[in-house]
């Protein structure tokens, strides 16, 4: 019913999300995550379980038990009794990522040819989907453990790069789906 994103593009002081990611397109047989994704007062905490592509269904299910993956699976298990979440969206898109050389988790990362689909949902069947931004445009990222290292702060600042507030799934969700959600709903109530 979309009502975790719903709520996340509200902006709440806490929010968590369920997503399954993969670094390619994966067969039946290799490694995917099953992560939540929690935000809380502006920090984000990742819990995710690593399993083969195949076995991904009937963990949501909640099929498998609770005592193969510890306590982040029992999370899991725990939000999709909760939730009762189902795959909806594939989010794809292209990632260069840098590391500091001085201190390695200050990470920077560009994402070009962010593109989604409602459809053929598997990580399986490709990575195709219809563009989210304009062809031109790029998502970076700046992951800091604490504070923002100066030289990185000046470098920012000189380029009048500011930070904002972007969400792949949000953006997909507001700039698509959402309008053709209104419509079938429209057409719904002329039926009825």
């Amino acid at each position: 019913d979309w009502r975790l994103i719903r709520a996340s593009i509200q902006k709440p002081e806490y929010k968590e999300k369920l997503r399954v990611r993969s670094y390619g397109v994966p067969r039946e047989t290799d490694p995917v995550f099953i992560e939540i994704k929690k935000k809380c007062q502006g920090t984000v905490y990742k819990r995710r379980i690593v399993t083969e592509s195949c076995l991904t269904e009937s963990i949501l299910s909640c099929l498998l038990t609770d005592t193969q993956d510890g306590q982040i699976g029992r999370e899991i298990q725990w939000f999709q009794q909760i939730y009762r979440t189902c795959p909806r969206v594939f989010i794809g898109y292209d990632r260069e990522a840098l590391a500091g050389r001085e201190d390695p988790e200050v990470r920077v990362t560009f994402d070009t040819n962010l593109r989604w689909r409602d459809r053929d949902l598997d990580l399986t069947l490709g990575g195709q989907g219809a563009p989210i931004l304009s062809g031109d445009q790029i998502l970076m990222e700046v992951k800091l453990p604490g504070a923002c290292p100066l030289w990185l702060a000046r470098i920012l600042s000189e380029n009048r790069t500011y930070p904002v507030s972007f969400s792949k799934y949000g953006t997909c969700y507001q700039r698509f789906i959402l309008p053709k959600t209104a419509k079938q709903f429209k057409e719904a109530s002329y039926i009825a």
